[in-house]
């Protein structure tokens, strides 16, 4: 009896675990980073750039940087992928209706999931490339995001990542 009281709740175990696990559109792992470039579109005016999020204590922490090096926002999002917080604004972009507006399609596109993707949820749309980007469209305010990856040499990321243990050590 013991035995297959075991069997089941290891079996319980490995059905509901794998079926928890999120494929989320945008994963990031767990100590690295991820590159895009970006183009967010509203009511003609474009900016392009690229996007750099990290996976930093569990919670994710990104900046858009436009081509000129200038931050166009930073933004963190909670470990629960629930809460969205945004520093760093243009001053072009910094007004209370364009943060509202960012956070609910931050919090939307950190929380989709491929199976989610190419159709419509309430205000947005989601559709995924065949380059492995992803373009996000909030239909109620006409705003267009659209994420490339950018694929990085692995040698330079090694490099990158022995850079930041080496900085760290350092700064300790």
């Amino acid at each position: 009896m013991a035995r297959c009281l075991l069997f089941v709740s290891l079996l319980l175990t490995a059905v509901f675990g794998t079926a928890a696990q999120k494929d989320y559109v945008i994963d990031v792992p767990h100590s690295g980073r991820v590159e895009y470039r970006f183009d967010m579109t509203a009511r003609g005016a474009t900016i392009t750039g690229i996007a750099i999020v990290k996976n930093v204590n569990d919670s994710i922490k990104g900046m858009l940087v436009n081509e000129f090096g200038i931050k166009a926002l930073a933004f963190a999002v909670s470990p629960d992928r629930q809460q969205v917080s945004l520093s760093q604004l243009m001053p072009m972009i910094d007004k209370w209706y364009v943060r509202r507006v960012l956070k609910s399609d931050i919090k939307f596109l950190f929380n989709a999931t491929t199976a989610t993707a190419g159709t419509k949820s309430g205000n947005y749309e989601l559709v995924m490339t065949e380059d492995r980007g992803l373009c996000l469209t909030n239909v109620k305010y006409k705003i267009t995001y659209t994420f490339t990856p950018i694929e990085c040499d692995p040698q330079l990321q090694e490099s990158d990542r022995q850079n930041n243990e080496t900085t760290n050590d350092t700064a300790e």
